[in-house]
């Protein structure tokens, strides 16, 4: 609606006044398009003339170890393409897909909605240092740069650079492909240091935050809907859950999994303690009756040595736990202890239904029955945990944003120096092609040498395209 409303305003005001917005529009180099909006501006210009020529030496040197590594990577790229595109037609058809390394992200559909803002800062921070790349490598050639800018399509954000391709193309062929593998180079650049500022945040945000000693819930879902005492509380720090240690959000997802997998584990509990209770035997069906149903679990005894029954008894699952030992399966438990597993499932319950003790810093556990995918979904945890009064959300932001440029710009480097119509390797290829001896191959052998490579690699990136797109159905 935006677009539909802001194309027509446009088509009216330059009908309208068809004068004024040929001067406005050429001032400040707008462009208005169905779903597209273009600027383009020459106030970098200067910028990239004065740093270049401070530092002449620098990037040349940067820019020859550029084009060195830019060109070692097509042919790695190109048989990543094969062998992705390989897996993809061998598990076509079967319900078993293996998890690609190249996947196209689109929003809505495989891009969760509370990740949009990073999928956004990222496009346009990975272009603007790729096209900064190409900006500076022709002022380094000597090739103007006439404009640098900005274009939103849809709402997907992009940056451009303008270079006068009769001047590129009169280059000799290694100047040329130092241009053109300077966008590529960049990215990397981008990808690595990315990398390396992940990894050292947590060191970089120890005055305000501490890492390594449990989670930090800093929100819960509106489906949440616990109320308790010992429900979960925003500034929880959880440390453990059963016997699986939580250093950050990641065990945490390891945890509640490993918890499905595995068979329930019992409590080991005192004989002493089941001793003011009463017993029944594992035969009756009926364990807790109705006044004890909302509070009490029915737990299963190991097999009695001497009458060789199991016995259930109905108890209180907090007092169970809070007086258990230690975890087990039955008949694992030591002398004078007997190991209660409790029965979580009957003809209504579900079958990944749990008891789960979550310990909490300086707080009482929390104990959760029901699927642990519910506590994974209605809290928010973040591996920061704030010293001050600050909240770990900048953090969060932070982290995820630095591990979305990280595989964006890796991404995006390795497809731009496949040999395909419309990207960096397309040039690449050509200019590559141009290199070879003139004495052995003719003008015309070049041209379809350079043709077929980019015929081949545009095949490649379409078909990958096609069962990535697939993959997503």
């Amino acid at each position: 609606m935006f677009y539909i409303i802001l194309y027509y305003v446009n088509l009216y005001i330059k009908a309208k006044y068809s004068e004024w917005h040929s001067g406005f529009m050429y001032r400040n180099q707008l462009h208005i398009a169905f779903l597209n909006v273009r600027w383009s501006t020459t106030v970098f210009n200067n910028f990239f003339n004065k740093l270049i020529a401070k530092h002449l030496t620098f990037f040349r040197v940067w820019f020859n170890i550029g084009t060195i590594l830019t060109l070692m990577l097509i042919i790695p790229s190109m048989i990543l393409l094969l062998v992705t595109a390989f897996n993809s037609i061998s598990t076509l058809g079967s319900e078993i897909k293996e998890e690609t390394i190249l996947q196209p992200v689109i929003p809505g559909l495989n891009l969760p909605k509370s990740e949009f803002l990073h999928y956004i800062v990222t496009l346009f921070t990975c272009t603007i240092i790729h096209e900064f790349g190409h900006a500076f490598a022709a002022v380094r050639e000597q090739v103007p740069v006439l404009g640098m800018g900005f274009t939103v399509l849809f709402v997907l954000p992009a940056a451009f650079v303008e270079l006068p391709t009769d001047n590129v193309l009169a280059l000799p062929p290694l100047r040329q492909i130092k241009i053109y593998c300077a966008g590529v180079w960049h990215n990397i650049v981008l990808s690595v240091a990315a990398f390396f500022l992940l990894i050292s945040l947590s060191f970089l945000a120890t005055p305000l935050f501490s890492t390594g000693t449990g989670i930090y819930v800093y929100g819960m879902s509106e489906n949440y809907m616990g109320a308790g005492t010992h429900d979960f509380q925003i500034g929880d720090v959880l440390t453990q859950v059963d016997e699986c240690s939580l250093i950050n959000s990641e065990e945490w997802r390891l945890c509640l999994t490993k918890i499905l997998q595995e068979k329930p584990l019992g409590f080991c509990v005192k004989k002493d303690f089941l001793s003011q209770f009463k017993p029944e035997t594992a035969t009756n069906s009926v364990c807790c009756d109705d006044e004890h149903s909302q509070s009490h679990l029915c737990f299963l005894t190991d097999i009695h040595k001497e009458s060789q029954q199991q016995f259930q008894y109905c108890l209180r699952g907090r007092s169970v736990i809070e007086t258990s030992m230690a975890r087990c399966h039955l008949e694992q438990c030591m002398e004078h202890h007997v190991c209660l597993s409790p029965i979580l499932q009957d003809q209504n319950a579900s079958e990944w239904i749990r008891l789960v003790q979550i310990q909490r810093h300086n707080n009482k556990p929390v104990v959760f029955l029901g699927e642990p995918n519910e506590i994974f979904e209605s809290l928010y945890v973040s591996d920061y945990v704030p010293r001050t009064f600050l909240s770990p959300i900048v953090m969060n932001f932070i982290d995820q944003l630095l591990r979305y440029i990280i595989s964006f710009s890796a991404g995006l480097a390795m497809l731009n120096v496949v040999p395909c119509v419309a990207l960096d390797g397309q040039y690449i290829c050509d200019a590559l092609c141009q290199l070879l001896p003139n004495r052995r191959v003719s003008s015309l052998t070049k041209d379809y040498i350079s043709r077929l490579l980019v015929f081949f690699g545009t095949s490649l990136v379409i078909v990958n395209i096609i069962f990535g797109f697939y993959s997503l159905i």
